[in-house]
């Protein structure tokens, strides 16, 4: 799903066609369960900007940033997201633009149990709809800030309405024509109450990626409060470190990892990196060497630590140079 956009206008036998579709899901059964606890939620101190045409993710973006503390104007959010050949923004630049704050944005699982989990943490969630139908989109982005059980509605900030009640079905038949894609904007301190780890990992690894190296350490540094013994944590954590050039803090996240997993080439092959940047070649191929014969034939990584074997090969005039040294 690329192109999305919001505001398109449907002409009239259109319009009657989307009406009669919503209308056919009003006696089915309610998508929250009545007896669930708690029974209503909403999220009052949301803020709300009102979009301008076309232009529903930029407000809705800035509608969760300025919850998460980010004072950013809605004008540069539209600047950076809002595409006008394209009349409106792709996930890609929600995404981007929050990692610019040096926030983590973390796309959602793709069911209500979890959209339902960050709303109870007080959490706003961004949504995107199909308010029209399969084969006639109509994208929309809005924020979801509250459900009523007992009335089987969402409210949510949208468009140019503070607070729009819709019912389950409606809202579910909406976000489901969207792939239930959703996200939240988390603090790099702040795990997320639907928490996935490799999804998790997969939004701080694209922080890192973007640049925003303090906030991906911190990060994965409450990351591992949770999960101290996750190798794929302990690895990202030591490749930030690396970055910043605190190599022997590196080491320790990847000697934490093979300490879980001897077998994880990945930690390997950085950890005989870092002994390389250390000035420890000699130290730098026992390690490798070890990584290389603990690797499965198929390990998608051998190639890389082959070629990490022969840049540290290179550095030594001769194999003797390592006998009886570090």
């Amino acid at each position: 799903m690329e192109q999305n956009w919001c505001n398109i206008r449907v002409s009239g036998l259109l319009a009657l066609v989307v009406v009669a579709f919503g209308l056919q899901g009003c006696a089915t059964s309610p998508v929250l369960d009545p007896a669930g606890e708690p029974r209503q939620v909403e999220l009052d101190d949301v803020p709300f900007f009102p979009q301008e045409d076309y232009q529903c993710g930029p407000a809705a973006l800035t509608t969760v940033l300025h919850h998460a503390g980010i004072d950013v104007p809605y004008r540069d959010v539209a600047d950076r997201t809002y595409l006008p050949k394209r009349r409106g923004s792709l996930q890609l630049e929600l995404l981007a633009e929050t990692r610019r704050h040096g926030l983590v944005p973390y796309p959602l699982p793709p069911d209500l149990q979890s959209l339902i989990a960050e709303i109870n943490a007080a959490r706003p969630v961004l949504v995107l709809q199909n308010l029209g139908l399969g084969w006639l989109p109509k994208w929309h982005y809005a924020v979801v800030v509250g459900y009523d059980r007992a009335a089987d509605q969402f409210t949510l900030r949208s468009g140019r309405e503070r607070r729009v009640r819709t019912g389950g079905n409606e809202f579910m038949r909406t976000w489901r024509l969207a792939d239930q894609w959703a996200m939240v904007v988390l603090g790099p301190s702040e795990l997320p109450a639907s928490l996935e780890p490799r999804r998790y990992l997969k939004a701080v690894s694209a922080l890192e990626g973007a640049g925003r190296l303090d906030s991906a350490a911190t990060a994965y540094d409450r990351f591992l409060t949770r999960y101290p013994e996750d190798v794929n944590g302990l690895l990202g954590r030591g490749n930030v470190a690396l970055q910043q050039g605190r190599r022997r803090q590196a080491m320790d996240f990847y000697t934490r990892a093979l300490a879980v997993n001897p077998a994880a080439s990945a930690a390997g092959n950085n950890l005989a990196y870092a002994l390389l940047k250390m000035d420890q070649p000699c130290a730098a191929r026992a390690q490798i060497q070890q990584t290389l014969a603990l690797a499965a034939s198929d390990d998608p990584l051998r190639e890389e630590l082959i070629a990490t074997a022969r840049e540290i090969d290179a550095t030594i005039p001769s194999p003797s140079d390592c006998h009886g040294n570090p």
